[in-house]
Formats: C-alpha cells, sequence, structure tokens
C-alpha cells in the first residue's frame, strides 16, 4: 500500500517529528511512504532524515500555483497513490485536496488537523470578514471531500472541520518515542532552570518567553532558560537578549537531538504559545519528568498530570509570579500513566495502520484505471 504524507515543509516542528517518529515504527514492506513538501526549501530543511529512512522526499517546484498544482497532479497519477495524508495545512490543505480529487478520485484522503484556534489575524473589520469567508469555505470543503477528517485533539478538529465535525471525525493522537525520553531518575523538585523546546516562531511567543525571564532575573539572577530550537526569529530574539542584558540568563542552543537529555537536566518546561492544538513537546516533556507550563490555548488533552495553564492576558510578569510559586511550593505531581501511554508511538502507530487498512478495503480504489472517474 502506497502512502504519502503532504506537509507544507519539512522543518523542525512537531508535525515534522511525528512522522519521522511514525515512520520508524510502522510497518514498511506493508506501507510504503512518501512525503511531499509544498513550498520551496527552508533554511531549517530536515528532509535530509527521511532519506536517511529512505523514504522519498518530492517538494513542489516554485512557481505560479498554476504549475505546482498540475506538477502535484502529475505526481498523484504517475505514484499511484492508495492515501494521501495530508498534515496540518488548515488554509492551503484544501488546495491539494480538492485537485487531488479532480485528477484522481480514487485515491483515498485524509486530512489531519494539527492546529487549535488561530489568534493574531488583525483588527481590520475588512482582514476579519475575509479571514472568516475563507475560513468557512475551506472548513465546508474539508467536510465535503475528505474520506476522513482527523485531529490531534478534539480543539484542532473543531477548528479546522467546526464545531459539527460529524460521524468522520477522527482522533489520531500524536505520538512520541516513550521510552526514549523517559527520566531514568525520579521527577526533579521545581529548580530555577526552565527549559523551551520550540521553533523560534511568531506562535511559540518568543518574545513574551523573555519578558517572563526578564522579570524572574529581576527577583533572583538565579534563575536560567535554555532554548532548544531554531527559526526565522533567531536574530531577532538574540537582539532582544542582548537588550534586556540577559546573555547570563538564557541559553540559546539551537536545533539539537539530544531533547530527552536536555529534559532531563531541568525541571520546569515552558510553552506560552500563541496557538496550540495539541503540542508533542508537552508530552515529551512530562515523560522527562518536567513540571510544565503552557498557554490556557493548549487543550487538556495534553494534560498527563504535570501540566498547568495560564492565559497570556495575565502578562508575563503573572507568568513569573506563577512559576516562583511553583518553584516555592516544590511539589510533585503525579504522571497519568494510562493517560501518557496514549501517547506511545506504538500505539499511535497501530492506529494509524489499522486506519489506512480499513481505507484500502473500502470500495472504489482501482489504481489501474486512471482515465475515468472512479466511485
Amino acid at each position: 500500500m502506497k502512502i504519502l504524507h503532504i506537509v507544507h515543509a519539512f522543518t523542525g516542528g512537531g508535525i515534522e517529528q511525528y512522522l519521522l517518529n511514525l515512520a520508524d515504527n510502522i510497518d514498511r514492506k506493508q506501507y510504503e511512504i512518501q512525503v511531499l513538501g509544498t513550498c520551496e526549501r527552508d533554511v531549517f530543511d530536515r528532509a535530509g532524515e527521511l532519506e536517511k529512512r529512505n523514504i522519498p522526499f518530492h517538494r513542489l517546484k516554485a512557481g505560479s500555483l498554476f504549475r505546482r498544482i498540475r506538477e502535484w497532479q502529475q505526481l498523484l497519477l504517475k505514484e499511484e497513490y492508495d492515501i494521501v495524508h495530508i498534515q496540518g495545512m488548515p488554509n492551503t490543505g484544501v488546495i491539494w485536496l480538492t485537485s487531488g480529487k479532480l485528477a484522481r478520485p480514487g485515491t483515498r484522503f485524509i486530512v489531519h488537523s494539527h492546529m487549535g484556534i488561530r489568534k493574531g489575524i488583525g483588527n481590520s473589520l475588512i482582514r476579519r470578514i475575509a479571514y472568516r469567508i475563507c475560513y468557512q469555505a475551506t472548513n465546508f470543503l474539508y467536510r465535503v471531500l475528505a474520506d476522513v477528517r482527523a485531529g490531534c485533539s478534539h480543539d484542532a478538529m473543531q477548528f479546522h472541520y467546526g464545531k459539527s465535525i460529524g460521524t468522520k471525525g477522527m482522533l489520531l493522537n500524536n505520538g512520541i518515542n516513550l521510552q526514549r525520553f523517559r527520566n531514568p531518575r525520579c521527577p526533579q523538585l521545581c529548580t530555577r532552570d526552565i527549559i523551551i523546546v520550540a521553533r523560534l516562531a511568531y506562535q511559540k511567543n518568543p518574545f513574551f518567553v523573555l519578558d517572563i525571564i526578564n522579570h524572574l532575573v529581576a527577583r533572583h539572577p538565579g534563575w536560567k532558560l535554555t532554548w532548544v530550537g531554531a527559526g526565522h526569529l533567531e536574530a531577532d530574539v538574540k537582539a532582544k537578549i542582548i537588550e534586556l542584558n540577559l546573555e547570563q540568563n538564557i541559553i540559546m542552543l539551537g536545533a539539537r537531538k539530544d531533547i530527552p537529555e536536555q529534559l532531563w537536566q531541568h525541571s520546569l518546561f515552558l510553552l506560552p504559545s500563541i496557538h496550540e492544538a495539541l503540542p508533542i513537546s508537552l508530552i515529551e516533556a512530562q515523560a522527562a519528568g518536567c513540571l510544565c507550563l503552557a498557554a490556557d490555548c493548549v487543550p487538556e488533552a495534553a494534560n498527563c498530570g504535570a501540566l498547568h495553564r495560564l492565559s497570556l492576558s495575565q502578562g508575563a510578569e503573572a507568568w513569573a509570579d506563577y512559576i516562583e510559586q511553583l518553584h516555592h511550593e516544590q511539589k510533585q505531581y503525579p504522571i497519568d500513566e494510562e493517560k501518557l501511554n496514549a501517547y506511545d508511538i506504538r500505539t499511535t502507530t497501530a492506529q494509524v495502520a489499522a486506519l489506512y487498512s480499513r481505507m484500502a478495503k473500502q470500495p472504489g480504489i482501482k489504481p489501474q484505471k486512471l482515465s475515468q472517474s472512479e466511485n
């Protein structure tokens, strides 16, 4: 069975890590995996990690949208994919879904939401109206055209497809290598060592993070933050660190592969994102024994026992207050092992493989007949 995963780009995000975890655990003899990136090569491209796993990676060439759609349709017809799994892309994913259905109606399509409610659309009335119209139109097309509408959380499905997700809505948990992240030592009490594992991007709210650390350091110079991750805001963030005179308190590690070991060296994980669906990094942090503080846009489904949530509207100073409170409490929070195990990549891979097998058995897939519409 031939499966194509479509992503916007293959960089350092949670979707990409989820796909790598999935590829490492699914039966590659039964499921032939390929990946398509729909945008140009990014400076933080990780497609080489797919190549190391012998997973073909296709990238649409730069050009007009019409030319890229045509290139995508030609790839679909050439490779004769049984299932196309669109990962994330709440806006542009509908382009590849619609054009794919037109080119090869017999191919089954999964739309997989990885994004929660978005903020920062702007104050312009015209912009908000235009966004609302596009949002409703794409939701409608996803509901009508997708064979399976999936999401990493119920919040993600409601955002992607609307509140009435219908009978096609399916929860597909993100998966991590649970054994790899488990802390060999007991979970630590809350020290003054904070870590964040995230892209340096608008969504992850990096300047709000710096404001929090600035408030903490003003109260006690022993507070430290380690930031693991890279992104397009890296230069701006580093300039702000210098401006706030926080060079001795913030360590920028860039992209790393030793994420579990980094988590084990810290006790508090911070994630004040502007919007999230179900961040895989929070599951990893809790598995590693970290206490977590995240924005309240993160759904309760991400709470495996050690997650605290706070509204961004309360401001950076209130976040600093809350962190100090956690430090002074020195309290351990028991992990819900049953809930954590639901995010084990072995469990989620079995769920995805079962879905692929069920879809392949549905009537209508006739790869050998590409010249006619298949019902």
